[in-house]
């Protein structure tokens, strides 16, 4: 060992297995999310054999296929995964009996109507978005007004109601809802073949809704109103035209989840400027029978309007049909 030649040689031979024993017990580096990624493959059908940081061979598991969703409509009513959102209503009120006033001040016995009630999402969950209400009547047949050659199968057209607005969910279950109708009578005034007499404005409400319904069901959907008349107006149980003004609504619903039904009420009251006037009540029952088909409904209601200021009541009994989207 008192070669210098030797010495030197041990040295050289020796830095190397050093070097080589300290890096053997320092712990690895952490590995970064960036790095972790690129490790770890995609879930496949196949399982897929890769190697970790630490050297050790690892078998990843195919992941299962999350279960299938309907990307653009309710598979149950109301539930919405596509954009943009749309939701609402189609029906067909079939009525048994009683009669309704028409714009122009002319009451008629309806057969059946037409509904459609339709929105489309600016906003997801109801943010905020356009809504548009229709209805369009149709009359019973009688001497005069309808071709009598068609017989008990022969009807005409008298109404159509349209509503269309903006509702702005603006704090927790609170809505705004500016919106503008028009009630036009389709024929039937002066003249026993042209549109004659009709009442338009605007109204302001602010909803409240309660619950836990689904927001995109509106059939069963709660909610407290109150609103305005700002301008036009409408048509009172003695035929003629007044000016509305205040508006209060409440459209209530009860569920009967072992006959899978629901109870519904729907009541309004409009004022004349501070004066109370028209008085409207909606209620039945509805049922979505069919577990297959959950987004097709029934309904047996009755239907009453009372306008307090001259003693006058109309009420009608109906059966619909409705298809929820």
């Amino acid at each position: 060992m008192n070669n210098p030649r030797t010495l030197a040689a041990l040295v050289v031979v020796m830095l190397p297995l050093s070097a080589w024993a300290q890096d053997s017990h320092t712990p690895p580096a952490p590995v970064t999310v960036s790095q972790f990624r690129s490790i770890v493959p995609v879930a496949s059908e196949n399982p897929v054999i890769y190697t970790t940081c630490d050297g050790m061979p690892r078998q990843e598991v195919p992941a299962q296929p999350a279960e299938s969703v309907d990307s653009c409509g309710p598979m149950q009513p109301g539930h919405h995964t596509c954009w943009p959102e749309v939701w609402g209503t189609v029906g067909v009120p079939i009525y048994i009996t009683g009669s309704h006033m028409a714009p122009n001040g002319v009451p008629f016995k309806p057969l059946f109507s037409l509904d459609f009630d339709f929105n489309i999402g600016l906003l997801p969950q109801k943010e905020l978005y356009l809504f548009a209400e229709n209805r369009f009547w149709t009359q019973r047949a009688a001497p005069g007004i309808t071709n009598p050659s068609q017989g008990k199968w022969d009807f005409s057209k008298r109404e159509y109601d349209l509503q269309l607005g903006a509702a702005w969910t603006y704090f927790d279950a609170f809505e705004f809802r500016v919106s503008t109708y028009a009630l036009n009578n389709l024929n039937r005034g002066v003249s026993l073949s042209g549109p004659y007499g009709f009442k338009d404005g605007i109204l302001l409400e602010n909803r409240y809704y309660l619950g836990n319904a689904d927001i995109y069901d509106v059939g069963k959907l709660s909610f407290l109103s109150i609103g305005y008349y700002p301008a036009k107006g409408l048509v009172g149980g003695d035929g003629n035209e007044f000016h509305p003004g205040l508006f209060a609504r409440a459209y209530l619903t009860y569920d009967l989840t072992p006959i899978r039904s629901y109870l519904y009420f729907d009541g309004q009251f409009i004022a004349e400027h501070l004066k109370a006037r028209l008085l409207e009540m909606d209620l039945g029952l509805a049922a979505r029978p069919f577990v297959r088909f959950p987004n097709l409904e029934f309904r047996i209601g009755y239907d009453v309007t009372g306008d307090v200021q001259v003693d006058s009541t109309r009420n009608l009994v109906y059966g619909a049909i409705r298809i929820l989207y």
